[in-house]
């Protein structure tokens, strides 16, 4: 492949949409992108070529998305890989926190933004959003939980949680507590977590015992 040619492979289920992904970046100077939407022919690919970015998404009916990242990792570990889904929930984003990917864009985010990710890993530096960077990256001071139990709940989490429990918006808490509504948001993601909770409902159920 050529040095001066940045390739990507882009995997998606969804023929539009990948047929979108395919018009935007192979407008994009010095950089080509290939398609593939049938993922079982994946592998013979792999043994025959490879791209400096896999674009994937993290949902396919024939695999989950985080095995296909591991798969392509054993057969190409120098592959940058790039996530574009929908998906950015807590409990999906902690399951890339063991992963070595590059980058995570939201798929409704402006196409500008897929553009800009793209550049930047290609200059040698990963590309995340603050809040997912603080998920995948920051695993430690999250305490999310690798062994299923969960971690006790920090005082100013309670807080939250205990405002939630009572009905209050996060735009509400954040004037309760002086707080901006980012921060607020991020205590919302942590309660997510450490609690294993897929909504806020499941939350408070769970978190009764702080309450």
């Amino acid at each position: 492949m050529s040095k001066d040619i940045f390739h990507i492979l882009a995997v998606d289920d969804h023929p539009i949409v990948l047929e979108g992904i395919l018009t935007i970046l192979n407008q994009q100077e010095s950089l080509t992108c290939s398609g593939i939407s049938d993922i079982s022919k994946l592998p013979s690919l792999l043994n025959r070529s490879r791209f400096d970015m896999y674009l994937l998404d993290l949902e396919y009916p024939q695999c989950d998305g985080i095995a296909l990242i591991q798969q392509i990792r054993k057969v190409d570990p120098k592959g940058r890989i790039l996530i574009y889904s929908m998906h950015d929930e807590p409990w999906v984003l902690a399951k890339l926190c063991n992963l070595n990917i590059n980058g995570f864009v939201v798929k409704n985010a402006p196409t500008r933004q897929l553009v800009a990710a793209i550049d930047s890993i290609r200059n040698g530096q990963d590309f995340f959003t603050p809040d997912i960077y603080e998920f995948i990256h920051k695993k430690d001071t999250l305490h999310i939980p690798h062994n299923g139990n969960i971690f006790d709940l920090s005082e100013r989490e309670i807080e939250v949680l205990k405002y939630l429990a009572q009905g209050y918006s996060t735009e509400k808490i954040a004037e309760k507590l002086f707080l901006s509504k980012n921060t607020i948001q991020t205590y919302r993601k942590r309660l997510m977590i450490k609690l294993q909770a897929k909504n806020v409902a499941e939350a408070i159920m769970k978190g009764k015992d702080w309450l």
